[in-house]
């Protein structure tokens, strides 16, 4: 458990570069994690309704809809008024969610984007606001993890995802690209450097990588930490890395499991999607903290209205300081459990337990899926490292049959015992009856158009780019 003063004193190790400009912001941010309740609630209405009369005047999509309501001071109530918008919406009325016009202060920043697995882009447009605060809430989340700003910070990401070289080209694979501080807070703290790599390389690469380097700290995607479990045996992957953050995919407790005892380093999470940017950071007792500052959270059920401490429900977000193309009740496709109770860790921001994955896919599959998913995932869990032997990443796919195929990367032949173990637990479950379980090797694993790596697939799953029944 912290408090106030605990985390002001861990505030104090972040020296500030003398052309670093005003750090006001960053206070305001951790007196912000030990308001009361009331006041978190208080301030987040203030800024919808401030973003309400914004979108009202300003952007035709929501012009109608807010017409009768901006006078409301109650920006909650407003908001649980709205429809749920979903990500076909945002594709297909693009332009009517744009800002006419921004606030004298505010600019266009870059726009980013997100693709689905018809690989149709979503495009949002943001304002140089919604950079700032990515700024403040990487500093808040580095602060909650308890990294030392001196320490060495390394990425694995996807090329277009890291600093380009001093060529201004995306690094290649072979190629790492570094950089004198970390990014976002490198410009306000003095901090230590920050090296990139890309997640396409070889996973022993990326192993030679992180032993060459020395990082202290490592933010990658949980499959590409899994790999590297997978590939060193009993050895660790880094012997400097003391800290490890996970993005963009789910972590199930098995991996955590893994990764963790691998690295000898604790695996932290954040939350967050390209629409809006981050939304939440998890503290110390494992919940996902709002920042509420930059956006709010709803996790409500198929209608719209809010679960109950404990429910699990459709994880909606509102941006609450991107003028340029505002996104209120945003559907995420995740699902995540309603926190039961405040905190243990001490911080008022509002919070919410683990998420629990894309509602789109689950709804649409058949029953007992998700079990033989689990099963199959805790049997590799479970499995000495000389069992793996060569094995580098796996995919369970289930076919319009009801079928299931799990298809394994491996260095080398995928060996009896793992086959043997793999189809014993598969016949021991009840659930199985009547449906097989294929295990064939293959020589890679095919992404999303997003980029991002999905555990399950299955032919049950409808694209989640298009309108959905009941969605």
């Amino acid at each position: 458990m912290t408090d106030l003063a605990e985390e002001r004193a861990a505030q104090e190790i972040w020296r500030a570069r003398s052309r670093g400009g005003d750090l006001s912001p960053f206070d305001r941010f951790l007196e912000n994690e030990f308001s009361s309740p009331e006041e978190q609630r208080a301030r987040v209405s203030r800024a919808l309704a401030d973003m309400f009369r914004f979108a009202a005047r300003e952007v035709p999509y929501y012009r109608e809809a807010l017409r009768f309501s901006v006078a409301n001071p109650d920006g909650l109530e407003t908001l649980s008024s709205l429809n749920i918008l979903s990500k076909h919406d945002v594709q297909s009325q693009a332009a009517a969610l744009c800002a006419r016009n921004l606030p004298p202060d505010q600019q266009l920043a870059p726009p980013t984007s997100s693709s689905g697995t018809t690989g149709r882009r979503t495009i949002v447009q943001r304002s140089t606001a919604v950079l700032s605060s990515l700024t403040y809430q990487k500093q808040r989340e580095y602060r909650w993890f308890r990294f030392d700003p001196a320490g060495r910070l390394a990425y694995i990401r996807f090329a277009q995802d890291l600093a380009p070289k001093s060529d201004g080209e995306f690094v290649r694979d072979g190629e790492a690209v570094s950089q004198e501080g970390w990014p976002f807070v490198g410009q306000y703290f003095t901090t230590g450097p920050h090296f990139g790599f890309g997640v396409t390389n070889p996973v022993e690469h990326r192993i030679e990588f992180l032993r060459a380097l020395k990082p202290d700290y490592l933010m990658t995607y949980p499959e590409i930490l899994e790999q590297m479990t997978f590939a060193v045996g009993d050895e660790r992957p880094s012997e400097s890395l003391k800290g490890l953050v996970s993005i963009a995919e789910q972590v199930t407790p098995a991996m955590r499991r893994r990764i963790e005892k691998s690295f000898a380093a604790p695996l932290r999470e954040n939350y967050g999607l390209n629409e809006i940017g981050l939304v939440a950071a998890q503290c110390e007792a494992g919940r996902l903290h709002v920042h509420t500052e930059h956006c709010w959270v709803e996790i409500v059920d198929e209608s719209g209205v809010a679960v109950g401490p404990g429910e699990v429900g459709r994880l909606l977000v509102s941006s609450l300081n991107n003028r340029a193309m505002p996104l209120f009740r945003y559907d995420t496709g995740d699902l995540a459990m309603a926190a039961k109770s405040t905190c243990p860790c001490g911080r008022t921001l509002p919070s919410f337990e683990n998420i629990v994955g894309r509602y789109s896919r689950i709804a649409y599959l058949t029953a007992g899926t998700l079990t033989l998913v689990s099963i199959l995932r805790d049997k590799v869990d479970s499995l000495d490292a000389s069992v793996l032997s060569g094995f580098r990443l796996f995919q369970i796919h289930q076919s319009r049959d009801g079928n299931f195929e799990m298809r394994i990367v491996s260095d080398d032949p995928i060996s009896q015992r793992l086959v043997q173990a793999l189809a014993h637990a598969w016949k021991e479950t009840p659930l199985s009856k009547g449906i097989s379980l294929r295990i064939v090797r293959v020589e890679n694993l095919v992404r999303s158009p997003g980029g991002k790596f999905q555990v399950f697939t299955s032919d049950f799953m409808p694209a989640p780019d298009e309108p959905q029944t009941g969605a």
